[in-house]
């Protein structure tokens, strides 16, 4: 079970490091975008794990929710990078076999591997991010000049801690100023 929980988690590593497809009719400039930005909610849509571990094959669909924020998403001008800072508390659930597993963990923004330190841009309604030679998007769902919501398309395939699968669902986060 705590595999599942790591892969779970894995997927919260990936949220920026994953594409979306969709396109949005937001209308943000760079200056829109840079300063600091707490964020308000974190959460996963249409979650689903598909997986072998030791020979066994399973499915499961799983959620995410953010609490206690107290964390923040710096836009930096020039350069143009991206940090975190502080922390919020990721409650991730998922059932096997009947059984209903809920793990919390503190999620550390300064620490992020898929955000710490990456380049970012504007490219037709998505946040672009550049970090060692990968490049990954957000697309903004919406933005009124003080709230900013993103969302990527997770669809990556693990090969984590013994367990060989895939990894889907929606994850938005949301960004006030």
């Amino acid at each position: 079970m705590k595999k599942i929980k790591n892969l779970l988690f894995l997927g919260v590593i990936l949220f920026l490091a994953s594409c979306s497809n969709n396109e949005s009719n937001s209308t943000i400039t760079d200056a829109d975008l840079i300063g600091s930005w707490s964020i308000t909610d974190f959460h996963s849509e249409n979650g689903s794990i598909t997986a072998t571990q030791n020979g066994i094959s399973f499915s499961t669909d799983y959620s995410t929710t953010g609490s206690n924020f107290n964390a923040q998403m710096i836009f930096g001008d020039n350069p143009k990078i991206i940090t975190g800072s502080g922390t919020f508390t990721m409650t991730a659930s998922y059932t096997i076999l009947g059984q209903t597993i809920t793990n919390s963990e503190d999620i550390d923004a300064s620490n992020a591997p898929s955000i710490a330190g990456a380049n970012w841009s504007l490219d037709d309604g998505n946040i672009i991010l550049s970090i060692n030679g990968e490049n990954a998007q957000a697309e903004i769902v919406s933005f009124d000049g003080n709230t900013l919501q993103l969302k990527t398309s997770l669809d990556k395939d693990v090969d984590e801690q013994g367990i060989n699968g895939s990894i889907t669902g929606s994850i938005f986060i949301t960004l006030t100023k």
